[in-house]
């Protein structure tokens, strides 16, 4: 018997497979066959005839659900961004943290050059399916960005 890690981003239909001496690092003879022939490696693998359905695990899906940025900052200073983090997945959060990340932008677009990283920040909170964690930061808005 030996455990195998099944694939953790696949789904479907999948048959196990087992080849043995899959590098042929052994000469095979059978008693059928004489030294050296080509059909003593041809019992070496075989493919169970029972279908396995992979599934996707139950996994965490975070959203920010909400976001609160502040209503009067000045360059140079101190500016409070709130948001609220909801997990619609069906699965819980793995680890007991992550990171999210603050950006300002030039405009309603993220990822096309406008955007500059203002802070990462670590959201401590494991995150069953449905509950929000909330998460506060607060940073001084970068002097000349605009």
């Amino acid at each position: 018997m030996q455990e195998i890690s099944l694939p953790y981003n696949q789904e479907g239909n999948r048959w196990v497979v087992v080849l043995t001496d899959a590098h042929n690092q052994h000469y095979e003879i059978t008693d059928a066959t004489p030294p050296s022939h080509p059909n003593a490696e041809s019992n070496n693998t075989v493919i169970d005839d029972q279908v396995m359905r992979l599934r996707f695990p139950r996994l965490p899906n975070l959203q920010v659900t909400s976001l609160t940025p502040p209503s009067d900052p000045f360059s140079s200073q101190t500016a409070v961004v709130s948001w609220q983090v909801t997990n619609t997945g069906d699965g819980p959060t793995s680890a007991p943290s992550w990171y999210d990340e603050v950006h300002l932008s030039l405009n309603e677009v993220y990822g096309d050059g406008t955007t500059s990283t203002s802070a990462m920040c670590r959201t401590r909170a494991t995150s069953p399916p449905g509950p929000a964690t909330k998460a506060a930061w607060g940073s001084r808005c970068p002097q000349g960005f605009g």
